[in-house]
């Protein structure tokens, strides 16, 4: 058993040479019994490709097209997932999905734009790099934050006026 507080489960999704992402019946079976074996245990699962619709036309092409039902099935069984994070996408986007929250951060390069019209074309610049950090605390559970890394000035100490 892992000594940690959380448990950190990494799904594969690739699908050689292709942009979008897949879960087949032995990546699901996998995922299913490693949930299975610890299921009092707060878990976060990770994989590439988003396993949800995040409204970026051109990118849900690109998400996870094959398993990502049946994905949603076991999530729903085990309520010890905390999180499901994905990446892909280098937008921040967070939303409930099966009985937990789906997440995802800016990428530490480029950020694809932010358009929601329907059929609009997939364009990319660059916007500040983000990453996503988790803290676990006992009696709060996952805390999930976001910081941009770089030099944007000294800190300020917060006066009391």
């Amino acid at each position: 058993m892992e000594e940690h507080p959380v448990r950190i489960v990494a799904l594969d999704t690739v699908v050689e040479g292709a942009p979008y992402g897949a879960l087949c019946a032995d990546r699901l079976g996998w995922l299913e019994t490693v949930l299975a074996a610890a299921p009092d245990h707060p878990t976060i699962v990770m994989m590439h490709h988003p396993p949800v619709s995040i409204g970026i036309d051109h990118m849900d092409a690109m998400a996870c097209l094959d398993g990502a039902e049946a994905m949603g099935v076991i999530i729903e069984r085990n309520p010890q997932v905390e999180r499901v994070l994905f990446g892909h996408v280098h937008r921040p986007i967070h939303l409930r999905w099966r009985g937990t929250v789906v997440s995802t951060m800016p990428g530490t390069a480029h950020q694809v734009s932010f358009d929601l019209r329907p059929g609009a074309a997939g364009t990319w610049r660059y916007d500040p790099p983000a990453v996503q950090i988790h803290l676990w605390r006992d009696g709060l559970g996952l805390v999930s934050h976001l910081d941009f890394p770089g030099d944007y000035g000294p800190r300020q100490a917060f006066g009391h006026d």
